[in-house]
């Protein structure tokens, strides 16, 4: 079976906090594109099996506005573009791209901020080997109200514990 994508823990974490199914549409299709951006990052950078210079960092972070730039020429996707610019902000003000913090982040982004995180530390990646689910699970929660939405963050944590999320070796299964 496949692994879950971001997009897909992004519609489990909004049914969990009890979002209503238009919102939870906007939310799925935002997650759906958050990175697709990433097709701007040369590969040498995407792709690198290391950790990245200061100046690789930089050129990574810009997917997220060359992906609110591709976007926003989709006059219909218009509500779903806060989740593709501002997934990598933090509540703290210490995100990317724009340094926003606390209540400037719509619900939207702190849903796919989580979801993109949890996918990340149970995926293998060329630079890290995937962590436990639990342990990104963890992660997350320690973090709460510091970097992420602490709502966001028991939602997660209910849904792990509520088997709504069954684990495997290979990541997350539905």
């Amino acid at each position: 079976m496949p692994r879950l994508l971001v997009s897909q823990y992004s519609v489990i974490l909004a049914k969990e906090l009890g979002l209503p199914e238009d919102e939870v549409e906007k939310i799925l299709i935002s997650a759906t594109l958050h990175d697709v951006g990433k097709i701007g990052v040369e590969d040498r950078v995407l792709k690198k099996p290391g950790v990245l210079t200061n100046e690789e960092f930089e050129i990574m972070k810009r997917h997220t506005v060359m992906g609110f730039e591709i976007v926003r020429q989709v006059k219909r996707l218009e509500e779903m573009l806060p989740g593709i610019r501002w997934h990598h902000e933090a509540l703290n003000g210490k995100g990317y791209p724009d340094g926003m913090k606390g209540d400037e982040l719509p619900l939207m982004v702190r849903i796919i901020a989580v979801a993109d995180t949890f996918d990340a530390m149970t995926t293998h990646r060329p630079y890290q080997s995937a962590m436990e689910p639990g342990g990104a699970v963890d992660y997350i929660l320690s973090f709460a109200n510091k970097k992420f939405d602490a709502d966001v963050a028991l939602a997660l944590k209910s849904i792990f514990q509520n088997g709504l999320l069954k684990m495997s070796r290979a990541g997350a299964l539905a």
